[in-house]
């Protein structure tokens, strides 16, 4: 796999090193918002129960999935390449990790298409109105982490990781009410697993989410202790 990042740069190390780490964090928040558009195309796929957009979702999944995997292996590439400044590493390590969960959400909503997919093989079509405010919520966690870590923004990671907490109560409860309605009888066994893995991925979307974040906060840590140490005029 090609790597998005040119290691013969002319320039110094260290410089190379900076616009590297520029290049590659401008490419991961270029790819999540591509992965927030695709999101919405799983959302369709999933309230409307759109084949199309099932379709899309597969499709579009694969590209998105390849992409975060050259992110990382341009962050690997560049970790082994140089020894740099410990500020730096953590950036380039924490691109990694960023590509790394990207990766993962998306392979989510594939499988969320996929259950989309099932569902509509077996003709049933299943009241999925409460699990809205679920999913809406995992979207706009993902939307605040991408922004936490595009604005080094303290407060934004915080409150993605606060709102996470949300996210996992109404989790539980949509997953103890698909399991009552397959108990009671008002819908298949079959759709009503699908519906738990959709549910399941959907938290993990949040889980994601949540990780990200997280490095987002160690950034804005690490922006406050560079500024300190700066001299004072």
């Amino acid at each position: 796999m090609n790597s998005i990042v040119d290691m013969t740069d002319s320039h110094s190390p260290a410089a190379s090193m900076q616009s590297a780490l520029t290049m590659i964090q401008d490419r991961t928040l270029c790819l999540g918002a591509e992965i927030l558009k695709s999101l919405q195309h799983v959302r369709t796929a999933l309230f409307d129960f759109e084949l199309p957009y099932v379709e899309l979702a597969l499709t579009t999944g694969e590209v998105l999935k390849a992409k975060a995997r050259m992110i990382e292996c341009s962050c690997n590439e560049l970790l082994s390449g140089y020894i740099p400044h410990a500020s730096n590493w953590y950036m380039a390590a924490s691109a990694a990790q960023c590509a790394k969960r990207l990766e993962r959400v998306v392979h989510q909503s594939m499988t969320i298409a996929k259950n989309v997919n099932r569902i509509l093989g077996l003709n049933e079509y299943p009241d999925v109105s409460s699990i809205l405010p679920l999913y809406l919520l995992a979207e706009i966690e993902l939307r605040d982490a991408l922004r936490a870590l595009q604005q080094r923004d303290m407060e934004l990671a915080r409150a993605v990781c606060d709102r996470d907490h949300e996210l996992d109560s109404r989790f539980l409860a949509e997953m103890e009410t698909v399991m009552t309605d397959m108990s009671a009888g008002i819908h298949s066994v079959q759709t009503g697993m699908s519906l738990l893995f959709i549910l399941r991925a959907i938290e993990r979307i949040g889980d994601h989410a949540k990780a990200m974040a997280s490095p987002a906060l160690s950034l804005c840590r690490l922006d406050d202790s560079r500024a300190d140490s700066l001299p004072v005029a």
